[in-house]
């Protein structure tokens, strides 16, 4: 039987544009507003697996090592070492790696786990890298630690951006520097805030006054100066308040008029 194809003038001159085309789709990154799946949850692990060295360095990879191109389903990413899976949701909703072993740097792809509402990572050693920016996309997140984790570089101004937080510990990592900036006020659900042992510098702002839920704070050694705000009597449930020992010592002795009893110096 007698093949039909279309004449060649059809593709003259149009080919090489057309595959370019076909083939820059595959590359084009995520549009804006497109719904992250269980399968860029998984992706995002496989980054984090691959740049703090998973296969060689982790304590417990059970599961992790298995994973090839094929993306899982629900179930068996739940069997993942650290790994929680909302089945009914299908995404990522915790991880849990504390003391793990993990080496290297945390990726961006971190920020594609956006059903995520808890993070630790607390005691692994993040090789002196930054916070990446993107962990600013994880606004379901109530619970982030990052204690001890050796990072460097400032905080991601979008950490003070969610607004769900309920613990934000921070703290631990002497080279950790930035700010307490004014936005520090929007985490009206916090319960829990360290950022102490590190290079915070600037002043503790007004803001940290409408913390109302706060009971933990810590946010001794660092490079704070100035006074502590009068807002900060605002916080009446706060049960500890450590913010001593810094290198500016006048900060301290200023913060001691308003808190006298119940704080660390």
């Amino acid at each position: 039987m007698r093949r039909l194809r279309p004449p060649l003038s059809w593709l003259s001159g149009k080919t090489p544009q057309l595959f370019l085309a076909i083939a820059a789709l595959a590359f084009l990154p995520k549009m804006a507003g497109a719904q992250d799946t269980l399968e860029d949850d998984w992706r995002a692990l496989v980054a984090l697996f691959d740049s703090t060295n998973g296969l060689y360095y982790w304590r417990h990879n059970e599961n992790w090592s298995d994973a090839t191109g094929t993306p899982p389903d629900a179930q068996t990413l739940d069997s993942w070492y650290g790994v929680t899976v909302d089945t009914v949701l299908g995404r990522v909703t915790e991880l849990r790696l504390a003391e793990n072993g993990l080496f290297g740097r945390i990726p961006p792809q971190i920020g594609d786990l956006t059903a995520l509402t808890l993070l630790d990572l607390r005691y692994n050693s993040f090789d002196g890298s930054t916070i990446p920016p993107e962990i600013g996309n994880l606004t379901e997140l109530k619970y982030l630690n990052l204690w001890g984790s050796n990072l460097e570089g400032e905080i991601p101004a979008g950490i003070w951006t969610l607004t769900n937080l309920e613990v934000l510990n921070l703290g631990g990592n002497s080279d950790l520097g930035g700010t307490i900036p004014v936005e520090v006020g929007n985490l009206t659900r916090l319960d829990t805030l360290v950022v102490n042992f590190g290079k915070i510098s600037g002043t503790v702002p007004e803001e940290i006054g409408n913390l109302a839920n706060l009971k933990w704070l810590e946010i001794q050694d660092n490079e704070l100066v100035g006074s502590l705000p009068l807002s900060m009597t605002n916080l009446t449930r706060l049960l500890y308040l450590n913010f001593g020992g810094g290198r500016r010592r006048s900060f301290a002795r200023r913060v001691r008029r308003y808190f006298k009893p119940g704080c660390a110096a």
